[in-house]
């Protein structure tokens, strides 16, 4: 039995708004962390440590890209869901099994931009215990800007995963919710 279509529809505009939202979001923040780690990577004055970080958080880029690729995805989705012919429309099933690969993606992703920013965190610490307690080694201090601009690569990474996150769950919840708030008045 077909739904109605006012639920279907608000779903496929839930879905849509949702989707371009967290698109953006990604977008945004994968291209600007995808440049940053690219700039660091560049510099050549990597140690393995930092190596270590940087190849996880470019791994969480691409994943991020794999999420920018799955959103737009979900927007074609969302179009096909509001279609008025019945069978072009994809099944409820369908709907969540895209939503779902999608958190999937998003925290796989987060966890190897998590684990690298462990690992740069900690070479950055480290490096901050070698310089002596009291002094103002200001000249020779083995902390540098393109150590904390690894880190802002790194937290925009997570952060466009966190994007994805909300805005995936956000839709799941209110299409799984059935409930959606009428807005004809």
């Amino acid at each position: 039995m077909p739904p109605s279509g006012s639920n279907r529809l608000q779903a496929a505009r839930t879905l849509k708004r949702s989707s371009w939202v967290g698109f953006w979001a990604q977008v945004v923040l994968g291209v600007v962390a995808l440049l940053i780690l690219l700039f660091a990577l560049l510099q050549q004055r990597i140690n393995l440590q930092n190596g270590t970080g940087l190849a996880l958080g470019l791994a969480g880029v691409a994943s991020l890209g794999l999420g920018v690729w799955l959103k737009y995805g979900s927007i074609q989705l969302a179009r096909r869901l509001a279609n008025s012919e019945w069978e072009h429309r994809p099944r409820k099933d369908d709907v969540l099994n895209k939503l779902c690969l999608e958190m999937g993606v998003a925290l796989v992703g987060m966890l190897a931009t998590l684990l690298g920013s462990f690992v740069v965190i900690g070479s950055l610490f480290a490096k901050a215990l070698l310089v002596p307690q009291g002094t103002l080694a200001l000249a020779n201090q083995p902390v540098d800007a393109l150590d904390i601009l690894v880190v802002q690569g790194l937290l925009n990474t997570i952060a466009g995963h966190f994007a994805a996150l909300v805005t995936t769950l956000w839709s799941l919840w209110r299409i799984t919710r059935g409930k959606l708030p009428d807005t004809n008045g």
